[in-house]
């Protein structure tokens, strides 16, 4: 008897549509900064006053140049990098052949390398931008100077 009704119920146009509503995922809850109760959807941590401090705060640490990153002038050279050396220069230097997905500066900028210098850019997958970045900041970027770039050897040693 029931499942007669309910065909019969399918049967009438935009009888689910009407009928369906969606649960929500989790209840809303406070913001985190330290004093602000407003509530914010599940999975974000912050209201928007909040994030954009947040935001602002982070990039007031970070170097001038990393707002270039972002510019079209470096998406296009960017591109071109990649258009041009497909293939890792490190995994190429030992005889394999992982994808480009990076761009990096071979002498990083803070050291005095060229933001868009092309002979300071080399493509990289992204293992050995990880490794190589990881390197850059446990020995410091004093310890460069723009002329090592081009000596630099490019055998990774992980």
């Amino acid at each position: 008897m029931w499942l007669r009704a309910a065909r019969r119920e399918e049967s009438r146009p935009g009888f689910f549509i009407a009928c369906r509503k969606e649960m929500p995922s989790a209840p809303p809850k406070p913001c985190s900064a330290p004093g602000c109760c407003q509530l914010v959807p599940a999975g974000t941590a912050r209201c928007k006053k909040h994030t954009s401090q947040k935001q602002k705060a982070t990039d007031r640490n970070r170097p001038a140049h990393y707002r270039e990153y972002g510019s079209g002038r470096w998406k296009k050279l960017r591109n071109v990098v990649l258009r041009e050396n497909p293939i890792c220069a490190i995994c190429a230097s030992n005889g394999l052949t992982e994808p480009a997905t990076v761009v990096d500066h071979k002498c990083p900028v803070a050291a005095g390398g060229g933001m868009f210098d092309v002979d300071n850019l080399q493509a990289l997958c992204q293992l050995c931008h990880a490794k190589k970045t990881g390197e850059e900041r446990r020995d410091g970027v004093a310890n460069w100077e723009a002329g090592d770039a081009k000596e630099q050897k490019l055998v990774p040693q992980w």
